[in-house]
């Protein structure tokens, strides 16, 4: 079926005949549990809808208990990476939660904490010294990245110690990124 402009003949929608209606849907009518379940969904627009839904809703100790067990149990990096996202959204991931992951298996995962733990440009002595050490013993060069960039949202006189680790990386002279 065409459904021509009438005023300048452009056609804005053509269906099939007999294409039942999918009925208008509401994200935001759904449980905070149901959405905790769309982070596992296959398509990341439902995602990203929950977890724009959840932050709305703000703080809820239930919702991060269960995001916080996807983080944890979930074999699926992608599925880990969207539970630590809405967790954090939601003001669930503490910076001992955050400081926890820098350990991780995962290199996006500790990534992604540093890139968290630095949205607060005054950074604890605690954190630094973290940083430091994963600076000089960390094997992936996107964590080294990370921190690199991080050190930008750092005052310029405590960023000497997480500087001085990542410069001894001499693999890192031939990376394409980080020398810049």
């Amino acid at each position: 079926t065409k459904h021509p402009h009438t005023e300048n003949g452009r056609i804005y929608k053509i269906t099939y005949q007999g294409t039942p209606r999918v009925p208008a849907f509401d994200i935001t009518k759904m449980s905070s549990p149901q959405l905790v379940d769309l982070q596992l969904h296959k398509n990341d627009w439902w995602v990203r809808r929950a977890r724009l839904t959840l932050q709305q809703r703000g703080p809820d100790p239930a919702t991060h208990a269960a995001l916080l067990k996807l983080l944890n149990d979930n074999p699926d990096l992608p599925r880990r990476l969207r539970a630590l996202w809405a967790l954090h959204v939601t003001s669930g991931a503490p910076k001992e939660l955050l400081l926890n992951l820098l350990n991780d298996p995962s290199e996006y995962l500790r990534a992604w904490a540093i890139q968290l733990l630095t949205e607060d440009r005054h950074l604890p002595a605690d954190v630094l010294t973290r940083f430091a050490q994963r600076a000089a013993i960390d094997p992936s060069p996107m964590v080294r990245l990370y921190l690199a960039s991080a050190l930008t949202r750092i005052p310029a006189a405590q960023r000497w110690g997480v500087l001085q680790n990542l410069v001894a990386h001499g693999e890192d002279i031939t990376d394409q990124n980080l020398p810049l």
